[in-house]
């Protein structure tokens, strides 16, 4: 991975992956690596996720014990997020704005870019193209987020 390198995600937002020191790290030489977006070239950038180049087995995970969590708001949570390059919409309800949005996009570019994002967040998908964000499929059952993992996402479990 390279730090500060910035793309232009979907019009108008941008995203980059940093590496550096939180504020509330103890020991400075102890980067992680953060990634942040912002909806617009004048807008700040907003942290939404980081972490340490650490080497983690399948052992590690075996002797978790993720009951005894000190904080456990998100342990029953699920997030999935996958971004969309040019080229990867096919299936996807995109709207005419959308569409028209996503043409301008590849105009633009000669190379590969993110075009927008799809968002599980527990029952429900989310689509993100040109930074406005929408539902486009819910679901009550298990059984329906293991269709849903599997139609949006390519994954099978």
């Amino acid at each position: 991975m390279e730090p500060a390198i910035q793309s232009s995600a979907y019009s108008p937002q941008e995203v980059r992956l940093i590496h550096y020191v939180m504020r509330k790290q103890s020991r400075p030489e102890q980067k992680v690596w953060i990634y942040q977006y912002r909806n617009g070239a004048e807008k700040p950038w907003n942290s939404f996720y980081s972490f340490a180049e650490l080497e983690f087995f399948q052992e590690d995970f075996e002797v978790m014990n993720r009951v005894r969590s000190w904080d456990a708001r998100h342990k029953n949570d699920v997030w999935v997020v996958k971004f969309l390059r040019n080229g990867e919409t096919n299936g996807l309800p995109l709207t005419d704005a959308e569409m028209k949005a996503l043409t301008e996009t590849q105009t633009r570019t000669d190379g590969v870019c993110v075009v927008g994002k799809i968002m599980l967040v527990n029952n429900v998908v989310k689509l993100n193209m040109s930074g406005r964000t929408r539902m486009i499929d819910a679901f009550e059952t298990e059984e329906r987020r293991m269709e849903a993992l599997r139609r949006w996402f390519s994954i099978v479990l």
